[in-house]
This record gives structure tokens, sequence and C-alpha cells, in this order.
């Protein structure tokens, strides 16, 4: 499996500020992600070019997963833990929170109009908010906005340069604008 490549990153030289999808930061907490290739993120903290954000509702998230699997595996709570706070710790990662900027609630409001899971519409917003680029395993999510003309309006406003990085960013990231046709 490819990983992300020096080259992928080197494409994304516009980009200052990448935001993570929660996806990404599970293998940090014990938790293995089929397809996923756990290499990634350790990549992208050797990368010094650009920022790389979290939306704090991505640590509720990684603890409510982790508790989740904890239970029925021998994953402990305790590892899913250490895991969050070395991602707490972590000097790479800035966190922002879901409620610092309003624009983030508001926008997240719009997207869960489109999309049942509200913890998804508050990190995507909150890279709209925030970040260059967004990485994310979510493809259906980003092809639900992307057919909502109200959505759609409000993001481009919001952030009309914002790029999309799938997967386990082999490809380039796309931009919205070229993800609409």
């Amino acid at each position: 499996m490819e990983t992300v490549s020096k080259g992928a990153i080197e494409g994304c030289r516009e980009m200052k500020k990448l935001l993570l999808d929660t996806t990404y930061l599970l293998p940090l907490v014990g938790i293995a992600i089929e397809g996923a290739d756990t290499k990634v993120v350790q990549e992208l903290l050797s990368a010094q070019d650009f920022s790389i954000l979290l939306s704090e509702i991505s640590l509720f998230e990684l603890a409510a997963k982790g508790a989740k699997i904890a239970l029925n595996t021998t994953l402990t709570y305790q590892e899913v833990l250490r895991g969050i706070d070395t991602i707490r710790f972590e000097k790479r990662f800035k966190i922002i929170g879901w409620a610092s900027n309003p624009a983030i609630l508001e926008l997240s409001y719009e997207i869960r109009t489109v999309h049942s899971d509200y913890i998804d519409s508050l990190i995507i917003a909150t890279a709209i908010c925030t970040a260059d680029t967004f990485a994310t395993y979510d493809k259906d999510l980003i092809t639900k906005m992307m057919k909502e003309k109200k959505a759609i309006t409000k993001i481009e406003k919001v952030n009309p340069n914002l790029r999309v990085w799938f997967n386990n960013l082999e490809k380039k990231s796309l931009q919205l604008k070229e993800m609409k046709k």
C-alpha cells in the first residue's frame, strides 16, 4: 500500500494548515482501520512545511470509539487514554475548539442538513473555517455536501479555496471547486 509521499506533500506547498479527520488519529489510540496506512500520520508529523490541525471534537470521538471497542476486545481504555494524551501533548498538533468560532457552529448546522452525523459536521465545518486542506476517508460526506447548492454557497463564502485530501493521501488534494464538476 502506498503511503503519503514526499511528492504528495510537496504538491501541497500552498497548504499551510491541514486539518485531519478523526480516522487518521484512531491508530494512535490503538484502533486499527481497515485500508488505512498507520504511517500516514507519522509521515505528516515529520513534514515541517505546514501546521496540523485537529478539531477538539475528534478527541471526544476517539474516547467514545475507544470506550466502545475496549468493551469487546483486548484494547484497554487506559491505552486509549494514553493515545489521547499523546495527541493532546504532541507539539505538531493544534487543537481547534468547536465552539471557538461561531462560524464553525453555524456551518456545522448547515452541513448537518445533508449529513446525519453531527460530529462529522463539526469536523468538516472546523476544516472549512480554519484550514487550507482537509484530510478525510469520508468521501460520502464530501459528495453529499457538493450536491447541496445552499451548503456549497456557504462553504465558498467562508473558504473558497479549501482542498480535500482523501484516504491514504497518495493522490493530490482536490479543491472543492474541482469536485463539483
